[in-house]
């Protein structure tokens, strides 16, 4: 069984592609769940962003109605057909995402609070570096 889009770019046209071997449909249950948040201050993640993978690979674009009008189509869907075909280009996506969350929760200023015990105060006085 397979996903159809209710959306209105995917008419009589696309399904004659599908029956046609020239378009691809979903498998059901491969919709959804791989959505991660984008960041709309530097422009990356977005949709359009994500749109670029698709330009000039026919896989992915098997997926999506000829011409397509990116506004019409949700971030999820393309997401989606991104981690089904070309699952590459989507973890490359998510490392980017996971860098960026890291790279928020470790800058900022943030106090941090440690609790050192005596022993390791004593050792921490007398610290002495070495210059290799």
């Amino acid at each position: 069984m397979y996903y159809y889009p209710p959306n209105n770019h995917f008419n009589k046209s696309f399904l004659l592609g599908v029956l046609s071997g020239r378009k691809k449909l979903l498998p059901i249950g491969c919709l959804g769940g791989f959505n991660f948040p984008y960041f709309s201050k530097n422009k990356l993640l977005t949709k359009d962003h994500i749109f670029k993978l698709f330009i000039n690979d026919n896989n992915l674009l098997s997926y999506l109605p000829d011409d397509p009008d990116i506004r019409s189509l949700s971030r999820e869907f393309l997401l989606s057909v991104l981690f089904f075909g070309a699952r590459d280009k989507y973890l490359s996506l998510y490392e980017k995402y996971k860098d960026i969350q890291f790279q928020k929760s470790t800058t900022g200023n943030k106090k941090f609070i440690a609790k050192i015990s005596d022993e390791m105060m004593e050792h921490l006085k007398n610290f002495q570096s070495v210059n290799l």
